[in-house]
């Protein structure tokens, strides 16, 4: 799954597209009725994994934490500024998209 900006889709779609087609008005429509990702949406790893190098949220029930992580070369590691990062020695139980980033017209 990708998390895509449905509203710069919107424009780029209108930008390129005539709203009066009727394949397009159906498009948009669809684009309008979709609901934003829950932030209950944890995903067990048992299920599935994320793409590999992505970062995610991780939850590792032994002590209850949550970090932004990534699956790589069946490993979980904690992001940082550095290039290793820092593997995680618990458990991974579940996962979740990070969630969208404030827009730049939005200051509240």
């Amino acid at each position: 799954m990708k998390l895509i900006d449905a509203e710069r889709l919107e424009t780029v779609i209108k930008s390129l597209f005539n709203e009066k087609n009727p394949i397009i008005s159906i498009i948009l429509d669809n684009i309008h009725s979709q609901t934003a990702i829950e932030s209950d949406d944890w995903i067990s790893v048992t299920d599935r994994l994320p793409e590999e190098c992505h970062n995610v949220l991780v939850y590792c029930p032994t002590n209850n934490n949550i970090w932004v992580a990534h699956y790589f070369n069946n490993k979980w590691i904690i992001s940082t500024n550095s290039s290793n990062g820092i593997i995680i020695d618990e458990p991974v139980t579940k996962w979740q998209a990070l969630p969208l980033t404030p827009s730049d017209n939005n200051t509240h």
